[in-house]
Parts: structure tokens; C-alpha cells; sequence
């Protein structure tokens, strides 16, 4: 269980951060036109979308039903 929960963290962590470097590149901006703060929250959102499906298909039990 405990290696699936780190799984579950690492994977999204990964994800988001793809996910928001891949947002930045897709419209062709930098982190100074950006904004750090709204890379942040898409890093976030892209973060909790994979914990969500990671949690629900690893049947961790983070969220509970």
C-alpha cells in the first residue's frame, strides 16, 4: 500500500509539473508574462486531475467514497 501511495504523489507531482511546462509551451509565453502564480494553480489543477484518476485506479483509499 505504501509503495502505491508514494506512486500515487510521485506520478502526479510529475504530471503537473509536465502538464504546466507543456501549458507554457503550447501558447508560447515565459513564466515572466505568465505569471508564477498561474503556473502555479495549473501545475495544481493538472496535479489533483492525476492524484484523482491515480487514487481511484491504485485503489489507495486517499479519497474515500
Amino acid at each position: 500500500m505504501t509503495a502505491r501511495r508514494v506512486l500515487v504523489w510521485s506520478a502526479s507531482i510529475i504530471f503537473g509539473l509536465v502538464s504546466a511546462a507543456g501549458v507554457i509551451l503550447a501558447f508560447q509565453t515565459t513564466l515572466d508574462k505568465f505569471s508564477v502564480v498561474n503556473a502555479f494553480l495549473v501545475f495544481a489543477s493538472f496535479a489533483a486531475l492525476a492524484f484523482i484518476w491515480l487514487d481511484w485506479i491504485l485503489h489507495t483509499q486517499y479519497l474515500r467514497s
